[in-house]
């Protein structure tokens, strides 16, 4: 009994001194620092792979599976019109099924930045570069930009004449005289169509709120792009819109985010003939026909399969963040989904609703969880701290602690609701 009356009075001493309290304290601070900067560090080492950007992603035939990469901090940047270019890092990867890169392509961000939607075609991949306001084509096997299609060529007077010289599609980069304007455009999407004798291009400019048909077939000839190029457009009352798809019906589908709805698009008469918006959805961004008239829907937080015809929700695959697009996977019946600002990559089966196969690292959920901790220690030590006091005033002392931890926790347990509220304001503005 004595003994451990001994120990609990060394603890009581030890706890009072100036010293413990120095020590602590600095201690505290040091391991902080050096856990971010951890991060940092690690994030140099493997920009590829640590603390990035994932938008798009597919499984080609061959089992291997292509991911859109970007230095997460740019992305977020780029998002509010400012970035410097030489720290952009962005790339295309090809992994295998164990997740090792067997391919990939790195461009000079001086020159090009890796940001939307790739299309594997004609021996190469088709993608939005949104800083250069371009769609690109890269030669995979000599990985150089043989085809850049500008947008900001392009005299949008001639395509509507309501469009005038002062209107924002006519005003590029170039003329805001601003120190840096990126992200004009913010170019998003892409789609292929082939009418047989040609092939039209689906283009998604978001920051337009605006998509276009291009015809394909007679401005791959050139790089410079040109009004005649548009032979469709669509504007209605888009707000960022994400990943428009042609349809077999020949309508177009049109994932409207900020308006939080899906819509269909009559190609003929422009009039929306189809519309979704259930009060699941926070920041939709992706939708593809399924068979038995499904759809699967990307949104921020989760990726939805409802039935089309009923608006019926299906089934539901969360909990995640920064859902960008996913694809239905026929032959595994499974669903491959994007996970945008989280970095990752997750492959669900349909039937279990399990992960089957995962790419990447939540590094921001890291981050979080690993400064929560270590700052709840840093509190219920100071907790302990006062408990030893004297004075009259300890207990507001305890009381701030205690709402600090609390708050600690809160973070920790409503982590990814937290985190959908706070980027789709960012987003958004």
């Amino acid at each position: 009994m004595s003994e451990q009356k001994d120990s609990t009075t060394w603890f009581k001493r030890f706890l009072k001194t100036n010293k413990t309290k120095i020590i602590i304290g600095i201690s505290f601070v040091l391991v902080a620092i050096s856990l971010n900067v951890s991060f940092i560090i690690h994030q140099k080492i493997t920009p590829h792979s640590y603390f990035i950007n994932v938008n798009d992603v597919d499984r080609l035939t061959n089992g291997s599976t292509i991911i859109q990469v970007s230095e997460l901090q740019t992305a977020m940047q780029a998002n509010k019109g400012k970035s410097a270019r030489w720290n952009c890092f962005s790339g295309i990867l090809e992994v295998n099924k164990e997740g090792e890169i067997i391919w990939e392509y790195v461009p000079n961000a001086l020159i090009h930045h890796v940001d939307h939607e790739l299309i594997l075609k004609n021996g190469g991949y088709f993608f939005c570069d949104s800083f250069g306001d371009a769609i690109k084509f890269v030669r995979k096997s000599s990985k150089e930009v043989e085809w850049s299609y500008k947008i900001k060529d392009i005299n949008w007077t001639k395509v509507n004449s309501s469009w005038g010289a002062d209107h924002y599609y006519n005003l590029p980069c170039e003329q805001w005289n601003m120190e840096e304007c990126i992200d004009w455009s913010h170019l998003n999407d892409i789609d292929f169509k082939n009418y047989g004798s040609w092939e039209s291009m689906l283009v998604s400019i978001r920051n337009f709120n605006l998509i276009i048909e291009v015809n394909y077939t007679r401005a791959k000839l050139r790089d410079s792009a040109v009004a005649e190029d548009i032979i469709w457009y669509y504007r209605g009352a888009l707000a960022h819109q994400h990943n428009p798809d042609y349809l077999p019906n020949g309508n177009i589908v049109v994932v409207d985010s900020d308006n939080q709805r899906l819509i269909e698009v009559n190609k003929t008469t422009k009039e929306i003939v189809w519309e979704w918006n259930h009060p699941s959805l926070t920041w939709p961004r992706d939708c593809d026909l399924m068979p038995d008239n499904r759809y699967l829907i990307t949104d921020i937080d989760k990726a939805i399969i409802m039935n089309r015809s009923s608006g019926e929700v299906l089934q539901t695959f969360s909990p995640f963040f920064g859902g960008y697009e996913a694809d239905y996977l026929e032959e595994t019946d499974t669903i491959l989904v994007s996970c945008g600002t989280s970095g990752v990559i997750f492959e669900y089966d349909i039937t279990s609703g399990k992960k089957v196969w995962k790419w990447g690292t939540n590094v921001n959920i890291q981050i979080v969880y690993s400064n929560c901790i270590l700052f709840l220690l840093f509190e219920i030590f100071w907790l302990l701290v006062v408990f030893q006091l004297k004075a009259k005033w300890r207990w507001a002392i305890i009381v701030i602690l205690t709402l600090l931890i609390g708050l600690g926790l809160f973070i920790m347990i409503a982590y990814y609701q937290i985190l959908v509220k706070v980027f789709v304001r960012f987003i958004n503005g």
